[in-house]
């Protein structure tokens, strides 16, 4: 049910009886008589007295401490921290991991610059306000102050600050690209050690940032933050990786498999088999373990040269091709090349893709604008300072 409320925001003993005769004699002229044998009269058997059972003392009942329930997290919001391009016309949203108390989430609740506006609970665990204006130009905090607001009591441990910006750069989601994973020689070209990665450094990179709190989301996720202000966790991002090469199985998965941090793999229909790239039971256990997959186009054309006749093949052949095979939905694209236009745009659209990535070297993204997202490339000789400077 919808709640809405308008804010400005014993001893023993024991006797025995004994009892005898002691008979009489008498000389006499004649021989005695057999002397009579009298019966003894019967012994009293003794009879004890029962003695009390001592009753034990009563033992005090130990009283049990209750176990402390865990605190509250936030899971995800609109916006996230950071978001410098607030939609004005879209509520804060925010999701809690436990149904929670509105009355004391409204009072922990502030808002800077003060607003005018209604809060909806269409969820136990989901906060919406609604403001009476659309959020004006210029910067916007939603603070969240510690405390007991959990429905049974439990603990907001850490205020949760949310800062964002009316028309300012973007949306603070990076999204990481990544080519070949090996090993190169000395000797490598300048092109090669641009389009890959060693295992070491990628090593290194993923647990700066499983060290650092960053979340991997899906690009269907960030599409619909980006059109319709759906909320996602704390520190989103996207890791890329292009082309489908074999060492995504090989060095990638046994790097990640035990870990929260999923990939999304861009690949291209016709590549799928071939002696550098993954097969499809490869293919079929990377998704099984939560890897994402999107279309790199049917046979890796750069799009603004496909013709109006292919270009249907390239969009519509490689979602249809990996929909059958894997059983999948497919809306995830990569611009091969990072070569597209207006009629891939459209094409992409008519496919029912929801997101696709371009080459544009920007760690912010744009609302409305999900065909169009743009990416930090890593390289060989990136080092670790250089690549934590990527991330905004």
């Amino acid at each position: 049910m919808l709640r809405r409320s308008t804010l400005r925001l014993l001893t023993l003993l024991c006797v025995t009886f004994l009892a005898g005769c002691t008979p009489s004699a008498a000389y006499v002229a004649t021989p005695p008589p057999a002397a009579a044998t009298e019966t003894p009269p019967a012994t009293a058997t003794p009879t004890r007295t029962p003695s009390a059972t001592p009753s034990p003392a009563p033992t005090a009942t130990p009283t049990l401490s209750p176990t402390p329930l865990p605190p509250v997290r936030v899971l995800r919001s609109y916006p996230i921290d950071g978001d410098q391009a607030l939609v004005p016309d879209w509520p804060i949203v925010i999701t809690f991991d436990r149904p929670m108390n509105p009355e004391a989430v409204a009072a922990a609740l502030t808002l800077t610059p003060a607003v005018e506006g209604v809060v909806e609970w269409p969820e136990p665990n989901r906060m919406v306000i609604h403001p009476a204006e659309p959020w004006a130009e210029g910067d916007h905090t939603v603070e969240l102050a510690a405390g007991p607001l959990g429905h049974l009591g439990e603990r907001l441990e850490e205020p949760l600050t949310l800062r964002a910006r009316v028309g300012g750069r973007g949306v603070p989601v990076p999204i990481l690209m990544y080519h070949a994973i090996e090993d190169l020689d000395e000797g490598a070209s300048a092109s090669k050690r641009t389009w890959t990665v060693s295992p070491a450094a990628f090593a290194q990179q993923m647990a700066y940032l499983l060290n650092e709190g960053w979340t991997t989301v899906s690009p269907n996720a960030l599409a619909a933050y980006l059109t319709a202000g759906a909320p996602l966790p704390p520190k989103p991002l996207i890791i890329s990786m292009d082309d489908g090469y074999k060492e995504v199985y090989t060095v990638v998965y046994p790097l990640l498999k035990d870990g929260p941090l999923r990939p999304v793999l861009y690949v291209p229909a016709d590549h799928v088999g071939l002696r550098a790239y993954l097969d499809w039971d490869q293919l079929h256990e990377l998704v099984d373990a939560g890897f994402w997959l999107g279309s790199h186009g049917y046979d890796h054309t750069p799009l603004r040269e496909a013709s109006d006749a292919d270009l249907p093949h390239q969009v519509g052949a490689s979602k249809a091709f990996f929909e059958e095979a894997l059983g999948i939905t497919i809306d995830a694209f990569c611009y091969p090349y990072g070569s597209y236009d207006q009629r891939t745009l459209s094409a992409l659209t008519a496919h029912g893709y929801t997101s696709a990535m371009t080459l544009n070297p920007l760690g912010y993204q744009t609302p409305g604008e999900p065909l169009l997202l743009n990416r930090l490339l890593v390289d060989y000789d990136m080092t670790l300072e250089e690549f934590t400077e990527l991330l905004p």
